[in-house]
């Protein structure tokens, strides 16, 4: 693999982060997310039996509930296998979130 291969592998796979971030934004208020997470995951652990509960719980309160389940499945088409890691992909790309 070239030079000019890795970088068209990059650019395609920023752009597919991007498209991901913009997505999820459409969803729900991602910083509002990220936040509430945080909150309530001391030390970055949750005692929530489901991968998902805060989440859930939020979409509840603050955004579309009917958004949930595609919002965590994009979440996991992202490689995020529960919210903890979701926080973690929307602060490793903060500078995307609108």
């Amino acid at each position: 693999m070239g030079i000019r291969d890795r970088d068209q592998n990059k650019r395609q796979k920023a752009k597919e982060v991007r498209d991901t971030i913009m997505r999820l934004s459409e969803m729900c208020d991602l910083i509002g997310l990220r936040t509430y997470i945080i909150k309530r995951t001391p030390k970055g652990k949750s005692k929530e039996p489901d991968a998902w509960g805060h989440t859930r719980a939020y979409m509840q309160s603050y955004a579309n509930p009917a958004n949930t389940e595609a919002l965590i499945e994009l979440f996991k088409s992202a490689d995020c296998k529960d919210e903890l890691e979701a926080v973690r992909f929307i602060l490793t790309h903060d500078e995307i979130v609108p």
